[in-house]
């Protein structure tokens, strides 16, 4: 296709785009309109908020890191001048100065032989027999240094997690109903984090109690092929306290097999499972009926739990809402507890 015919198109979509702009307008508010309806620019931001919010959290990654580059050129540069050395004999003496001299022998040979350019940034894909592990923890206590000497303030702000609304209605849950803190947990039965954040948050339950309302919500990740069993389980052990006609006792169950679960993770085929329900004197045989689940009506449960997870934008687990406010990844203990008492 011609130049020309290319121009001639351009222009013509141009023109429709503007055609169509006239008859119908969108207003900025509003990004789509169609007969029966419209989707408002608030609607995209609430359906996308998670994944707007990564992307943001990578752009703001990828900022970091060139700031931190162009940070440690500047500060090395300004050692050259007031040391009147290149930058591999400044590393050199830091090496001296900090690092036994044998273990260091090969990474001073390093910057001897092969960092002869003009700039540290030139030598860093430099293909080597040396400890790149060692290499890099120098580089980095080395550039840490720098930051300390030159009194380095960093003014560099992360986006605000989104606060998101979450259904939270039939979900197991402990704590008060109406606390003032509701935090909903998206969790694997198989997954290690979800299990290592389980110690704390049993000391999260016994420091806030019914200060807090704290959720379940299954999330089975799919490469994790026995985790659907697990939940399936978990939700079984609930019906044992339906079977008492009493919605406390359906909680106490649920979590009370839920720790069992995470204790054994991730050994779980039915054998073993039925052995820890039979732990906890449950009915063996109520509760092997409903882990069958011949009409697939709890795997359902757990899948329609995993797919609303997923619309939210959730794509990994431990991942944790807090009062709405998403916290993707594993959390430690100060960190939940300094997030609940800002909430309380």
């Amino acid at each position: 296709m011609s130049v020309h015919m290319n121009k001639t198109l351009n222009i013509f979509t141009v023109l429709i785009v503007l055609f169509v702009s006239l008859i119908n307008p969108v207003y900025p508010e509003t990004m789509a309109k169609f007969r029966g309806g419209q989707i408002e620019e608030s609607d995209v931001l609430q359906a996308g908020a998670i994944a707007l919010y990564e992307f943001k959290m990578q752009e703001a990654g990828l900022k970091q890191q060139i700031l931190l580059n162009l940070l440690k050129v500047k500060l090395i540069s300004l050692e050259e001048k007031s040391s009147g050395k290149k930058w591999n004999q400044l590393i050199i003496d830091f090496i001296d100065k900090n690092y036994d001299s044998e273990s260091s022998k090969h990474i001073k040979n390093y910057y001897n032989k092969y960092a002869k350019s003009d700039s540290i940034m030139e030598s860093e894909n430099e293909s080597t027999d040396i400890d790149q592990q060692l290499k890099f923890e120098i580089e980095n206590q080395y550039t840490l240094s720098l930051f300390k000497k030159y009194n380095v303030k960093l003014n560099f702000n992360r986006p605000e997690p989104p606060v998101v609304q979450i259904n939270t209605d039939n979900k197991p849950y402990w704590g008060k109903s109406n606390a003032k803190v509701t935090i909903v947990e998206f969790s694997d039965f198989e997954c290690p984090y979800c299990k290592k954040m389980q110690v704390d948050i049993q000391k999260i339950k016994m420091k806030y109690g019914d200060k807090i309302k704290w959720v379940f919500i299954d999330f089975p990740l799919e490469f994790h092929k026995n985790a659907m069993l697990a939940h399936i389980a978990a939700h079984c052990a609930a019906e044992q306290g339906n079977l008492k006609n009493n919605l406390k006792n359906s909680n106490e169950y649920y979590f009370n097999f839920q720790q069992l679960l995470f204790q054994n993770a991730p050994v779980f085929d039915k054998n073993n499972i039925i052995n820890l329900a039979e732990s906890l004197h449950y009915n063996k045989k109520t509760f092997q009926t409903c882990l069958n689940d011949d009409d697939d009506k709890i795997k359902n449960q757990v899948q329609d739990n995993t797919q609303y997870g997923k619309n939210l934008g959730i794509s990994g687990t431990p991942t944790m809402f807090i009062n709405g406010k998403y916290y993707p990844g594993l959390l430690e203990l100060n960190e939940l507890e300094e997030i609940i008492d800002g909430e309380l």
